[in-house]
């Protein structure tokens, strides 16, 4: 599946919705320890960073002119 699309970008968006409310979710409904917080919104936050990389073309796969 190409993501470098309209599609792509619309599922960038969705991931994007879900991961804010995987965040909130969990530092304010669950509140686990600070040092959990943390790794778990830098995981969240580089998944999005990778996805908005494949969304708009700029990837690994991608060769840069």
């Amino acid at each position: 599946m190409n993501l470098d699309s309209r599609f792509g970008r619309i599922m960038y968006g969705i991931s994007l919705l879900v991961s804010i409310g995987m965040l909130a979710f969990v530092w304010l409904v669950l509140q686990p320890s600070l040092i959990f917080s943390i790794v778990f919104t830098v995981f969240v936050v580089g998944i999005a960073m990778w996805n908005g990389r494949s969304a708009f073309g700029i990837s690994s796969k991608t060769p840069r002119t």
